[in-house]
């Protein structure tokens, strides 16, 4: 006997929810990637740097020797908090917002970079594109100062408005050197272009011998 089954019997599988199902396995490749990569990176620059740290407590280094340990113990330093600042950048989207900016700040902290946070007025809910944007931009920003302003203070300021989020990230500069992330740079671009998308405002540029960037970003994207 042949039995005839119904054309709609079987249903086409849900495309949407094989598209979850692939961004979640690409989410979890990515996390792992990066505590991979961070765990690695981190562990043979952090021996440079102690190896680096050892050799200039010896007497009677010659001043050009003493001068090159010193480089390369400052180099390392600041390699990194480079890279506990931009390995996060490998981490799933869902995992970044606004809510982990006190990681972010204790990630550039571990790194040498002297950071602190002010959070002004009550914290209130973003949309998850305001949350994200607010996030990256604070990680680009603290990224610039670890490379062109190292060891220089800077202070991270969230204020909840009544109409907009100000996000400010503000550095002191680097001693005897001008602070200017790359004349601009592909970094402060991308800080554009996700601010305006978001029809948000954006102001950066040198202050006080040192260099700030203030984004204001509205609850409610466009």
């Amino acid at each position: 006997m042949v039995m005839e089954v119904p054309a709609d019997t079987f249903a086409a599988p849900d495309r949407a929810a094989l598209d979850r199902v692939r961004e979640a396995a690409v989410r979890r490749e990515r996390a792992r990637m990066a505590r991979e990569l961070h765990d690695v990176v981190t562990h043979h620059i952090s021996l440079i740097a102690v190896q680096a740290a050892a050799a200039l407590v010896e007497d009677g280094l010659p001043d050009g020797v003493r001068r090159t340990l010193e480089s390369v113990h400052r180099t390392a330093r600041e390699a990194l908090t480079e890279t506990r600042l931009v390995v996060g950048r490998l981490r799933a989207e869902d995992e970044a917002g606004i809510d982990r900016l006190d990681d972010l700040v204790g990630a550039a902290r571990r790194g040498g970079l002297p950071v602190s946070m002010l959070v002004v007025g009550t914290p209130r809910r973003l949309s998850r594109r305001a949350s994200l944007a607010a996030y990256r931009i604070v990680q680009e920003a603290l990224g610039n100062t670890a490379r062109y302003a190292p060891g220089a203070r800077v202070v991270v300021e969230v204020r909840y408005g009544a109409d907009v989020l100000t996000v400010s990230v503000a550095d002191e500069g680097a001693a005897g050197a001008p602070n200017t992330p790359g004349g601009g740079g592909n970094g402060l671009v991308g800080m554009v272009e996700r601010v305006t998308a978001l029809g948000g405002a954006i102001e950066a540029g040198p202050r006080d011998g040192g260099w700030s960037v203030v984004v204001h970003l509205p609850y409610d994207p466009v």
